[in-house]
């Protein structure tokens, strides 16, 4: 028996040699604690990691003030909350407590502690009590100077008005950054969704939005950037430039994780804006002896046309014999008609490109319409350098995009191109303008065989005032307005060119949705006939008026004045008309002002009026027409004038 005993103690002695080796080359202090809570014991870790000798604290508690703990936060850390004080008290493991301990050499040493109780079967209470910990100091330190750094770029960002943002993919949670802060919201206000931030994007944008985020992750960019609305806090609206990329990736390939910023840009538009207008006027500039050259070819035979008619008619006064046959004039009356109307095409293509035209929302564009009047505008530019082809497909979905901005993308796209060509060998060269469909977008292209672009160019090619060109012969803007309006309107815009080999301009934006046709009657129903109506004519252009009202009067009785005054005098006198034609810009008094004037003596009347107008020029006449007036570009279509007068004359009928 007794050789049995000392041999179970042998082996508890060994037991307890080897748990006493394993526990002092553990990198982790370890003490023990008695159920006084007194220091039974320590590992070499303890004593370094805590700064003492172990015969200096063996008999000691946690409470005795050997060396000083606080909290995270600097505060002194509560004796009772020590966690093998806890384990004692609650008889319940503690994991996980950080606690700051400032060792004699006046440094703080940060440790993660946790403390197990021994519990002996069936007691509930601890006979004893064993903590270890780990120093996190250098962790510790490594998140605060993260912390730091992210603070730090936080504020930044926040100065300079931008927003991080990071999303899972393919998910839409976001997981890091708050963009609504950007426009005045409080983080905590929406759902960190993707879809809460796309609910705040204006309604003409959201489409475009998603559309360039989808396709960055799907591979078709590089880089996500898209331009769009937000709604802000105040109610008011904000541009913002959403930029990032997919930065993670599952074994696959599969996209898992994208980031980037926001930034307000709101303040920047107005100086796009302005950078847009004087690329339109480098462009006039550009177009100017083409442009005269293309009015003066209908204008010739519009000349000698209406000249013809003039001297015919004097010869049918005088009777003079052999004068010509009706239908002869007529064919020469149509004729000046016809050149009157591409004059007037021309000036409307000049007109879009040399003042932006009254602001207007994005709304459906078609695609072809815009390429051929910009083809109109470049094509004398064009002729003594290159032969023109053109593939645009009869039927081509509409995009969205704001007014005249395509036009004056394809401009500058077709002159880049001109310009890449040294004239004298048109017959050698060519310029292709090529429009189709590629899935979702609409894509047109615009190739040369000139110089092409030197691969070191390339990456700058769409940068503000970078240009290859020589020094007067080019401003450096027309490339960066071109992309700065096809991102801003969601699309894409690449250039492909090798030296010697032209170049390619492919611009993709996307397919507008079709519009809902509402349900109508099978035949359309014929307008009743409108009654024979007051209609008064002012214009500070005699000439304009005479026209006028000969195009009228033969079904409304048409008087023209040339006076703003006039008009008052005799409205204030209790005058009335079914219908003013009125010029919006006269220099005795706009039509504007004027319109203030009727509201205040016959207020009635304001409904009647439709304005005429050779061109918006300013901020108010812009913003005026933008509110929704009625009003006819000059010069008029006679059809066009005839169907709105009789419209406002049956409207007041009914």
């Amino acid at each position: 028996m007794s050789g049995r005993l000392d041999g179970t103690d042998e082996a508890l002695r060994e037991a307890a040699e080897r748990y006493r080796s394993v526990v002092a080359a553990m990198s982790e202090g370890v003490v023990f604690f008695d159920d006084r809570g007194r220091i039974l014991d320590c590992n070499p870790s303890a004593e370094r990691l805590l700064g003492v000798d172990r015969d200096a604290i063996l008999g000691r508690t946690s409470s005795d003030p050997i060396w000083r703990v606080i909290r995270d936060d600097g505060s002194p850390f509560p004796a009772d909350e020590y966690p093998a004080n806890r384990t004692l008290r609650d008889g319940s493991p503690v994991r996980g407590t950080l606690m700051g301990v400032c060792v004699p050499d006046g440094a703080v040493r940060w440790l993660m502690m946790n403390s197990e109780p021994l519990l002996r079967p069936g007691e509930a209470r601890p006979y004893a009590v064993v903590t270890s910990f780990s120093d996190v100091t250098d962790v510790r330190a490594a998140r605060e100077a993260v912390r730091i750094r992210e603070t730090r770029l936080r504020v930044a960002l926040e100065c300079a008005r931008h927003a991080f943002w990071e999303v899972a993919l393919p998910g839409t949670a976001l997981v890091a950054g708050a963009p609504w802060t950007l426009v005045g919201y409080r983080e905590g206000e929406f759902p960190r969704t993707m879809e809460s931030w796309r609910a705040l994007i204006h309604p003409d944008h959201r489409r475009a939005a998603r559309a360039a985020f989808e396709a960055h992750v799907a591979g078709l960019t590089p880089w996500l950037r898209s331009e769009y609305q937000v709604r802000a806090r105040d109610g008011g609206w904000r541009w913002i430039v959403a930029s990032g990329r997919v930065y993670e990736r599952d074994a696959s390939g599969r996209p898992t994780c994208a980031a980037g910023t926001m930034t307000d840009v709101t303040e920047l538009k107005g100086l796009q804006t302005q950078l847009q207008a004087a690329d339109r006027l480098a462009s006039v500039g550009t177009l100017a002896a083409g442009v005269a050259h293309e009015m003066n070819n209908p204008l010739a035979y519009v000349v000698s046309n209406l000249g013809f008619v003039n001297d015919a008619l004097a010869q049918l006064e005088r009777g003079t014999p052999g004068a010509p046959a009706p239908g002869e004039l007529r064919q020469a009356l149509r004729d000046a008609l016809d050149g009157a109307g591409r004059v007037r095409a021309i000036v409307r293509g000049l007109r879009q490109f040399a003042v932006p035209e009254r602001a207007a929302a994005h709304e459906p564009v078609d695609v072809a319409t815009e390429i051929e009047a910009a083809l109109g505008l470049a094509r004398n530019e064009l002729v003594h350098r290159a032969r023109v082809s053109v593939d645009v497909p009869a039927s081509l979905p509409r995009v969205i995009a704001g007014e005249h901005d395509l036009g004056q993308v394809l401009v500058n796209l077709l002159l880049n191109a001109a310009q890449a060509i040294p004239e004298g060998r048109a017959a050698e060269n060519e310029v292709r303008i090529a429009a189709g469909i590629d899935g979702d977008w609409v894509v047109v292209e615009v190739r040369d065989t000139g110089a092409g672009i030197a691969p070191a160019d390339l990456p700058r090619i769409f940068d503000p005032f970078f240009t290859t060109k020589p020094v007067g012969c080019g401003t450096g803007l027309g490339l960066s307005v071109c992309h700065g309006i096809v991102t801003g309107l969601g699309g894409r815009i690449h250039v492909e060119s090798l030296p010697g080999q032209g170049a390619r301009f492919r611009v993709s934006l996307p397919i507008a949705p079709e519009p809902e046709r509402e349900a109508g009657p099978a035949t359309p129903v014929p307008p009743a006939a409108p009654r024979r109506g007051r209609v008064l004519v002012l214009d500070d252009e005699p000439l304009v008026g005479r026209s006028l009202v000969r195009l009228l009067q033969s079904s409304h009785d048409v008087e023209a004045l040339v006076s703003p005054a006039e008009a008052l005098r005799r409205i204030a006198g209790g005058e009335r008309w079914d219908v003013i034609l009125c010029d919006l810009m006269m220099p005795e008094l706009s039509g504007m002002d004027l319109e203030d004037r009727i509201a205040e003596v016959a207020p009635a009347l304001v409904p009647c009026v439709i304005y005429l107008t050779g061109g918006a020029f300013t901020d108010r006449s812009r913003a005026f027409l933008a509110a929704g007036r009625p009003y006819l570009e000059k010069p008029v279509e006679p059809a066009e004038l005839r169907a709105r007068v009789d419209e406002r004359i049956r409207a007041a009928r009914q």
